[in-house]
């Protein structure tokens, strides 16, 4: 499941990469006594115990975590532990997980996977799951270095092949600096050490959902194919860039996106609180996710001259790909009042049951009642942006 990492790729990126085998029995040792960890894990798996019995529970599950990874000695071995974890993330939590589009990913060479962004640890893992269960090698991840303010955070992203994004970079010079190490080590994953990678689309996740690519990022996967003299167009297809568009029927985190994006709208800023980001990833994963659909897109081959075209040729897969589901015609309807009979077909069937969209009506409206008036307002916009995005797609195709 996981290349082994050249003595090149340490040296030269070792601040941004991944562990590699030989790191992992030295940091597993420290990580499953860090007593972080087994507090979220106690709260995780036994919530309703979790307060009373910390001090009995804590070392137990310190304990049973060693007695997990006693025989993990590489990235493959603990990524096949995690497997089953996610399989009971999936089990618990979604009402069942699809895939499409696998036969547009080569067997044959490494790529990058641009996917949209809706949950921190989720969408990678979605993808991750779908590769390693068709044989293909799971893929390196690029992370936000604002997820790592846990230590037992970091070395858990860490050991499952994620890579950072220094995303505190300032000033030009640090920042060019940066985003040239990034622009290397993804090459180099993919050429050199032939191990994909998933990079978003942009930076941090669509909290309004409104999927759009950042040509500042397709600027950055140029800068190592520039300093080689290849064209914007043949470093796409050095790299090999598939779009990958994930969606939920419901987001576990869209009450907290909502106050996110109402601050925002309000005063202009929002500061998150000092490990936000951690608790959710913690709610992603448990949290009631519906149905999950991850399509793989085909892959870029258009002959692009510039950044803003290849993010609009992403930007139009993704979109395309979506897959649309009732939470998202619901909210569309409260805003619009009607929805497009194609887009009832694609979702309901073409004999749809009208007692059926009533119960997704009434469900969707309860998830939503409690909340203030501006804050509904808020879901429905980020339910719905996808419909908009869909149909001002097939506008323009039309056009």
């Amino acid at each position: 499941m996981c290349a082994p990492l050249s003595v090149a790729t340490i040296l030269m990126f070792d601040d941004i990469r991944p562990y590699h085998d030989d790191e992992v029995r030295d940091v597993l040792r420290r990580t499953v006594r860090d007593p972080e960890l087994l507090s979220a894990v106690r709260r995780l798996l036994l919530p309703a115990w979790s307060q009373p019995l910390a001090g009995l529970l804590d070392p137990l599950l310190g304990v049973y975590l060693r007695l997990q990874v006693r025989r993990v000695n590489s990235i493959s071995d603990l990524q096949a532990i995690m497997e089953k974890y996610l399989v009971h993330a999936v089990d618990t939590s979604t009402a069942g997980f699809t895939v499409s589009g696998l036969q547009h990913v080569p067997r044959d060479r490494a790529c990058l996977f641009m996917g949209n962004h809706r949950d921190i640890a989720l969408d990678p893992a979605f993808m991750s799951l779908s590769l390693h269960r068709c044989g293909l090698n799971t893929c390196r991840i690029a992370i936000g270095d604002n997820l790592l303010s846990k230590p037992f955070v970091a070395d858990l992203l860490r050991l499952n092949k994620c890579f950072i994004v220094n995303r505190s970079a300032s000033g030009t010079r640090q920042l060019l600096k940066t985003y040239q190490q990034l622009s290397q080590f993804i090459e180099h994953s993919i050429v050199t050490e032939s191990t994909s990678v998933w990079l978003a689309q942009r930076e941090g996740r669509a909290k309004d959902c409104d999927d759009r690519t950042e040509p500042a990022i397709l600027k950055m996967l140029h800068m190592s194919g520039k300093a080689s003299g290849r064209s914007l167009k043949e470093q796409l297809d050095t790299l090999c860039v598939i779009p990958v568009s994930i969606s939920y029927e419901f987001d576990p985190c869209d009450a907290i996106k909502a106050e996110e994006l109402l601050a925002l709208k309000e005063g202009g800023q929002y500061a998150k609180s000092e490990h936000e980001d951690v608790s959710s990833i913690g709610l992603g994963v448990s949290g009631e996710k519906g149905r999950v659909h991850l399509a793989f897109c085909e892959p870029l081959s258009g002959d692009y001259t510039s950044a803003d075209e290849v993010a609009r040729a992403i930007d139009a897969s993704l979109h395309r790909h979506y897959q649309l589901y009732a939470s998202n015609l619901i909210a569309f309807q409260q805003q619009q009042h009607v929805v497009p009979d194609c887009l009832i077909d694609e979702v309901y069937g073409k004999s749809a049951d009208p007692a059926l969209i009533e119960r997704k009506t009434t469900e969707f409206m309860q998830r939503i009642k409690g909340f203030s008036a501006q804050k509904r307002e808020t879901i429905i916009q980020m339910y719905a942006q996808p419909v908009h995005n869909r149909l001002a797609l097939e506008s323009s195709q039309s056009a």
